[in-house]
This record gives structure tokens, C-alpha cells and sequence, in this order.
């Protein structure tokens, strides 16, 4: 796997990012038509993806000096948008608007810690499978990478929980799909010895998971 990924990941980047510029394009056009608050977040989780995915397929063209701004606007996206699977999970398994308001108000929360976050993240230069990218350097203060980590893995948590309740209550897999997908490819660079190239390894997991939740929250709003 990681000799197909060295030859051919650059690829898989850009085919990878024209997917999540459509796909976020269709979910924009969904929130202009229906103006329902679940497609507006999942429009903008979408777009935070799709900008990630944006800056590593001009990272594979530029040198990486020319993308040092881009790069610590995608951390700053990152942290301020992962947050919004909370929101989506727990509005899709129909908790009522007065809890959503206290979820609304810990998301809030969530996304300013993750913009700073994003901010005080020292970033160093990698280039790896023909692309360069700015990555988390070890000078990056403790509370930040423990901050990523807790995101990056415990966003999976409502998605599964919401996912297993979906399944009970409605027979809907999508969510728990969602998750599990999440999950999977979250776990793969380090299970592979490929945590170098795990940034690349997680694009199909993190397009999965965006399109089994858009899938899950349509399922369930036109029951």
C-alpha cells in the first residue's frame, strides 16, 4: 500500500478534491433550497474539508513557501468546523430545540478553542508523494496537539452513538456508517506503520464520512 500511495497519492489527492468541490457545491445548493439548518452545517463541514483537500492539491503544483497561508487557514477551518458534527449528529437523531441550544452553545465553544488552536499550531514543512504540505511540528504547545487528537477521534463518538440510536429508532444505518468509516481510515495509517502518510490515507475516509451523513440526515428529514 504505501509504495502505491508514494507513486500514486498525488492522484488520489487531486481526484479526491474535485469529488469534495462537487460534492460541496451540491450541499450549498441544497441549504439555498431548503434553508434548513442541518444542510447549512453540513454545507460547512463540507466546505472545511473541501478547502483541506483544496490546499494539498495546490501543495502538489507550488513550492511550499507559496502555500505557508493557506496551510495555517486550513488548520484554523479545521479546528473551528470538525466541532459541527456534534450538532448534525444529535439534530438528526431529533434531540429537542431546547437541548440543541445547549449543544449550539458547547459547539460554539468547541470551534473558538480550535481556531486558536489553529492558530498557535507551529507548522513545518513535509513533502511527501510529489505534495508539500505544512504539517504540526513538535514545538506546537501540548494543550494544541492533545486538543487535535481529542477532535480528531472523538468526533467519531456522536457519530456512532447517534448512528446505534438511528439504527433502533429508524433504521437508518447512514450515521453508524458514517462513524465507523471515520474510524476506520482514522486508524489505518498507524495500524499500517503509515502515520507519514496519514494525511492522505484519511481524504477517502473523511469523503465517505461526509456523504453517509449528508445521507442520514436526508433519510431522516424526509420521514
Amino acid at each position: 500500500m504505501r509504495n502505491i500511495l508514494l507513486n500514486y497519492g498525488s492522484i488520489l489527492v487531486i481526484v479526491i478534491t474535485v469529488i469534495e468541490v462537487i460534492k460541496t457545491y451540491l450541499l450549498i445548493a441544497r441549504y439555498i433550497r431548503n434553508r434548513q439548518i442541518s444542510d447549512l452545517l453540513l454545507a460547512l463541514l463540507s466546505l472545511g474539508l473541501c478547502y483541506d483537500a483544496l490546499v494539498l492539491t495546490i501543495g502538489i503544483f507550488l513550492a511550499p513557501d507559496r502555500i505557508e497561508g493557506l496551510s495555517r487557514l486550513r488548520y484554523i477551518l479545521h479546528g473551528a468546523l470538525i466541532p459541527l458534527i456534534l450538532p448534525i449528529s444529535l439534530k438528526t437523531c431529533g434531540l429537542g430545540k431546547k437541548p440543541m441550544i445547549a449543544v449550539y452553545i458547547i459547539t460554539a465553544l468547541l470551534s473558538i478553542a480550535g481556531i486558536v488552536e489553529g492558530f498557535v499550531t507551529e507548522l513545518e514543512v513535509s513533502t511527501i508523494a510529489n505534495v508539500n504540505r505544512y504539517m504540526a511540528a513538535e514545538a506546537t504547545p501540548a494543550w494544541a496537539h492533545t486538543f487535535s487528537l481529542i477532535m480528531s477521534f472523538g468526533s467519531v463518538v456522536p457519530l456512532i452513538i447517534g448512528g446505534i440510536y438511528l439504527i433502533i429508532k429508524k433504521k437508518n444505518w447512514w450515521m453508524l456508517l458514517s462513524g465507523l468509516v471515520m474510524l476506520l481510515f482514522s486508524a489505518l495509517g498507524p495500524i499500517t506503520g503509515n502515520t507519514d502518510l496519514i494525511f492522505m490515507i484519511s481524504m477517502p475516509g473523511e469523503l465517505l464520512m461526509i456523504i453517509f451523513l449528508t445521507m442520514a440526515v436526508h433519510q431522516t428529514a424526509e420521514e
